[in-house]
């Protein structure tokens, strides 16, 4: 901005009359309030668009919570569904096991006692799906019982006969031999695994843990003979 002295200044106002004077006032003054008011405009827009810039702001931030709760909720019903799915599927699959099981049951047992009888076994009676009780739980079953003069034989039947399944009929044994203690029954416990399915190395398996094994035998089943060596394992 230019200066001018106070001699100039005085120079410039002479010949200058009251209305020349109001008008440059107003002049100035029009110009101030323009100033001011594009000041304002401009203080305006830039709160506008800050106000814009929060709003979506916001509006992003809420539509993504929205989407994080629609996206977990989706992912839950979608557990759900599967939860579901393998309880149907557990309980349809064990729905099957029960039937085959029952159906080797009832495929074994007639003349089962026979067979035993064959091999010097008295028989006395048969039972199926006996159960043994300790302080009047029950904590073993037997899917067939086979009560002899002085032996009982705790007879397991299964759809595929497998290591595992042998081992738990080895602790199933020990828990009916308590049971028949607690009664007072003293005859001697031997046990046997019977299948529809069984690998020669699962039925070697049973045969070295001393359990006798029945097997499917075209329509029947049979006894499969064990090896030279074999010793029924005695419970006494």
């Amino acid at each position: 901005m230019d200066y001018i002295t106070p001699e100039q200044a005085i120079e410039a106002a002479k010949g200058m009359t009251f209305e020349k004077f109001w008008a440059l006032m107003m002049e100035d003054r029009k110009k101030t309030e323009e100033d001011v008011a594009e000041s304002r405009r401009r203080i305006d827009e830039i709160f506008r668009k800050s106000e814009e810039s929060r709003l979506k702001y916001e509006r992003q931030a809420e539509e993504s919570r929205l989407k994080s709760e629609e996206s977990k909720r989706q992912v839950e019903e979608s557990f759900k569904r599967m939860e579901k799915t393998v309880a149907d599927l557990s309980a349809n699959i064990g729905g099957i096991n029960n039937t085959f099981g029952q159906m080797v049951e009832y495929m074994v047992s007639p003349h089962l006692g026979e067979k035993f009888a064959a091999l010097g076994y008295i028989l006395y009676g048969q039972s199926e799906n006996r159960n043994f009780r300790k302080d009047g739980k029950v904590v073993a079953e037997a899917d067939v019982f086979i009560e002899c003069k002085d032996y009982v034989i705790t007879v397991e039947s299964k759809t595929k006969l497998t290591a595992d399944e042998i081992d738990k009929h080895l602790l199933r044994m020990e828990k009916v031999r308590q049971c028949l203690d607690g009664y007072g029954d003293k005859r001697k416990l031997i046990g046997a695994v019977a299948a529809v399915v069984a690998t020669d190395r699962s039925r070697d398996y049973a045969h070295a843990k001393g359990l006798y094994v029945i097997c499917q035998n075209g329509e029947s089943f049979s006894l499969v003979d064990p090896p030279e060596n074999f010793e029924a394992r005695v419970w006494a």
